[in-house]
């Protein structure tokens, strides 16, 4: 593998949110299927899944400053209290690893990642949760992935509607200055 996989928090180097003996631990409470599957891949294509998560993690939404000017991660960030990656942030990143390996295995799971939120076949309908789905969404994050992401981004980002509402000003643009 021409990459070292190097999750640590804050580093210089860092290209993953999580190590493979993380991965395996995270995917023993998804789903043991995608474990058994982890694990027949060579070292160099887990990393390979780790890497493409995180970038794809970095690339959903604008985080705000890092922790550490010089780490390449989106994560840890700057006013966060400690020097590690958020659960959120792993669970995404664990919901990607999931999707990618299960992904064909599973179609339902696949239509559901996708945005599907009902399907009629042969006469035979199904239903798929729609909650936290958004079809026009371009990230490439498997819904799991995104739920865990827009929770993180609830709790650390300020609601601009509930703040023009409590300073009394109509203009949406107001918050940003």
């Amino acid at each position: 593998m021409s990459t070292t996989l190097d999750a640590t928090p804050s580093g210089a180097s860092a290209n993953s949110y999580l190590t493979v003996a993380e991965m395996d631990a995270l995917l023993e409470t998804f789903d043991l299927k995608a474990l058994d599957l982890w694990d027949e891949l060579e070292e160099d294509a887990q990393c390979s899944l780790l890497f493409q998560g995180t970038r794809k993690i970095d690339e959903y939404r604008q985080w705000g400053p890092r922790k550490v000017e010089e780490q390449p991660l989106a994560f840890p960030r700057s006013g966060d209290k400690v020097d590690e990656i958020p659960r959120e942030v792993k669970a995404a990143l664990g919901y990607f690893v999931e999707y990618k390996l299960l992904g064909d295995l599973e179609p339902i799971k696949r239509l559901q990642a996708e945005g599907v939120s009902s399907s009629s076949i042969l006469g035979q309908s199904i239903g798929m949760s729609a909650d936290n789905l958004d079809p026009d969404d371009a990230s490439g994050l498997p819904a799991g992935s995104r739920q865990q992401l827009r929770r993180l981004w609830r709790a650390h980002w300020p609601n601009p509607v509930k703040n023009r509402e409590a300073s009394g000003s109509s203009d949406p643009c107001s918050f940003f200055g």
